[in-house]
């Protein structure tokens, strides 16, 4: 008698391993299409935040439900706000495109160039994708990382950098954001964006460095 053949299911792939803060509280952000751009003042209320200092600029990254604000501020304990960015729903008419989230946006505000980019990728495996970028995160003092209940892939990150162009040694921030939706109709939305600050700024950063780089 012949053998039959015996057929081996493919392994089930797990969810990465993501070091998150347990946010206990339910996303009300449930469609990361509704999510709107917007420069100005929002209602929208942080769930947890991180503050970090990024050369001479403070920057607050705020975690708000399945969305995110970025505020960068000059540092030593100044309060005057610098650049301010929200992706959240709600509140459509007050953002700069109210029927999309823009994949690419640029605007001016104290002589500070921020420039915006955002895609969408849809379907189980690039939720788990975008998810796997997040595992480098782990231990990175300028992330965020939020954790919805419900599913270990229901997450909101963040991270900001502050960047030394390698020509002229000009200092710019950085930061990205990572909206993951998983259930029925799985999808992620992830953000880009580089904020260059005036020009003055960028080139004392520029020789603060050079002399540092003297003195070692």
């Amino acid at each position: 008698m012949g053998q039959g053949i015996m057929l081996r299911r493919p392994p089930r792939v797990r969810p990465p391993v993501v070091t998150a803060l347990a946010i206990d509280v339910e996303s009300v952000d449930t469609d990361g299409r509704a999510l709107r751009l917007h420069t100005g003042p929002t209602p929208h209320h942080a769930v947890r935040t991180l503050a970090v200092d990024l050369g001479p600029w403070r920057v607050d990254l705020d975690i708000l439900s399945a969305s995110h604000r970025v505020t960068v501020r000059a540092g030593d304990g100044a309060t005057e706000l610098l650049v301010r960015e929200t992706v959240a729903c709600g509140a459509s008419d007050d953002a700069v495109d109210a029927d999309t989230l823009p994949g690419t946006y640029g605007w001016s505000v104290n002589e500070w160039e921020v420039q915006f980019t955002s895609k969408t990728v849809v379907g189980d495996d690039a939720v788990r994708m975008a998810a796997s970028q997040l595992e480098h995160l782990h231990d990175v003092p300028t992330a965020i990382v939020g954790r919805f209940p419900g599913d270990d892939l229901a997450l909101t990150a963040l991270v900001a950098d502050l960047q030394m162009l390698p020509i002229s040694g000009a200092a710019q921030l950085a930061w990205h954001s990572w909206h993951l939706y998983p259930g029925v109709d799985p999808h992620a939305v992830i953000t880009h964006t580089v904020a260059r600050p005036p020009a003055g700024a960028r080139s004392s950063m520029s020789v603060d460095r050079q002399r540092k780089d003297l003195v070692r």
